[in-house]
């Protein structure tokens, strides 16, 4: 099944002709005519493979051989791609907390001798993980205050590669101007001429 069509009992839709509603009821499984309305919630912790094949497809690291459902069980990858499809977007992961979203997408993007420019109201763990783990992996957060987000085109260095924001913020609720913070960011990357080296 080609990975842009929804399938059917009868035919293929394309995602794009779905409403935002069909494509999170149904993800990529839309039965017309028979099979189940929602996809089954697998409750088990275990999986049995089918032959010795499906044992060294897994041994060979292939994803889609499921063993043990904290690695990864049908139902979650349901959910992820009814994510990235209702988003338009290749893929989408889930995680066990929003502290290891976090953790996972910081240093799959940073490395020793980068910098981060953050906003200053964090969640408490995102903060003590900025103050306390990273610098021992030799990444430096600077912050700017959440309303004054135009304070990025003045820390941006050449080591900056992470522009992070967090809104609403916890606890206080305050909204961060997504649209001003990406637009000022751009100004950044371009005045130290690395147009394209700085994510948010």
């Amino acid at each position: 099944m080609k990975r842009n069509k929804l399938s059917t009992h009868n035919q293929s839709l394309s995602p794009q002709r779905c409403s935002m509603a069909t494509r999170a009821i149904h993800g990529r499984k839309l039965f017309a005519y028979r099979g189940p309305v929602a996809s089954p919630i697998f409750q088990t912790t275990t999986y049995r493979f089918s032959n010795s094949r499906d044992a060294i497809r897994y041994a060979q690291g292939d994803p889609d051989v499921y063993v043990y459902t904290r690695y990864h069980n049908p139902t979650v990858t349901e959910v992820e791609e009814r994510l990235a499809l209702m988003n338009g977007t290749e893929r989408a992961l889930l995680f066990s907390s929003g502290m290891a979203a976090i953790t996972c997408s910081i240093l799959a993007l940073v490395e020793s001798g980068d910098e981060i420019i953050s906003t200053a109201a964090l969640y408490g763990g995102t903060y003590r993980f900025f103050r306390d783990i990273l610098p021992r992996y030799g990444i430096r957060v600077r912050y700017i205050p959440p309303k004054d987000v135009s304070a990025i085109e003045k820390i941006t260095t050449k080591r900056t590669k992470l522009v992070y924001f967090e809104s609403p913020t916890n606890p206080t609720l305050q909204i961060v101007d997504i649209d001003a913070l990406v637009r000022h960011t751009r100004v950044a990357q371009r005045k130290i001429g690395k147009p394209k080296a700085i994510r948010c």
